[in-house]
């Protein structure tokens, strides 16, 4: 199965409100991904293919597959979790600030280099008296993690002719 392939389903009622995909990994693996839950190739059985979510220690969803990989045959419990929110790379931007700092802007919002991870960077919110959002960026410099739950409002910034970026 190629990853970003779309699947079909057999119960169609219940992937109606979600796409249903498969995706690369930063790390080149392959997932499941329903409703933005992702899902990690368990088991083959006589019935299917065993997709168990990849929160695994806490949640005991899964999805059964055909043996081709391109239906959803069941869904086998429920989430223990919400979905985490996935960012799709292109919708990041870095910026350079009047007094030379990069920040990464994220939906109208900006974060700033915190510290140095095992699995890349974190970067917190600008506003870090009042918010807990954070990005992980990968050593590649793709977003592995986005945590949005911003409490306040984006930051309006103006851009100079030279590029630099102002808060207004």
């Amino acid at each position: 199965m190629r990853p970003s392939s779309l699947i079909s389903c057999l119960r169609g009622a219940l992937c109606a409100c979600g796409k249903v995909q498969m995706i690369m990994t930063q790390r080149g693996k392959t997932r499941l991904m329903v409703k933005n839950y992702t899902f990690y190739k368990a088991a083959v059985t006589k019935r299917g293919i065993r997709y168990s979510c990849t929160n695994n220690r806490h949640c005991r969803a899964n999805v059964i597959l055909n043996l081709e990989e391109t239906e959803i045959l069941d869904f086998i419990g429920t989430h223990t979790h919400k979905a985490p929110n996935y960012v799709v790379d292109g919708l990041a931007h870095i910026i350079t600030v009047r007094n030379g700092k990069k920040f990464i802007m994220l939906n109208g919002y900006t974060f700033c280099r915190q510290t140095q991870l095992k699995s890349g960077t974190r970067y917190t919110c600008t506003q870090t008296s009042i918010c807990r959002s954070y990005l992980v960026v990968s050593d590649a410099g793709m977003i592995i993690k986005a945590v949005e739950r911003h409490d306040h409002k984006k930051p309006t910034y103006h851009m100079s002719s030279d590029g630099v970026f102002f808060k207004i």
